[in-house]
């Protein structure tokens, strides 16, 4: 039986990758520790915002209205989605 959780941050899954407030309604920061490929895509799965990072970058979630959204960060060839809570 799985049970749903809100995560309040997110680290060790990408070598220190770390993702936090969550949930949050404005501005989302994603840390880590060199270059970091970034989407956001809503829960009809489209895509939001993509960019790239390096060790420290932010989101701003304000204008977006989806209460589920799925942030897929790559680094190193490693990809991991992430729910987050807006």
């Amino acid at each position: 039986m799985f049970r749903e959780r809100t995560i309040t941050s997110i680290e060790g899954t990408l070598d220190g990758v770390k993702v936090y407030p969550n949930p949050t309604k404005d501005t989302l920061y994603i840390k880590g520790t060199g270059k970091m490929y970034v989407e956001l895509i809503s829960e009809t799965g489209q895509s939001l915002v993509k960019t790239s990072i390096k060790d420290l970058g932010r989101i701003d979630l304000s204008g977006f209205q989806n209460k589920n959204l799925v942030l897929r960060i790559t680094q190193l060839g490693k990809t991991n989605n992430y729910r987050i809570i807006n």
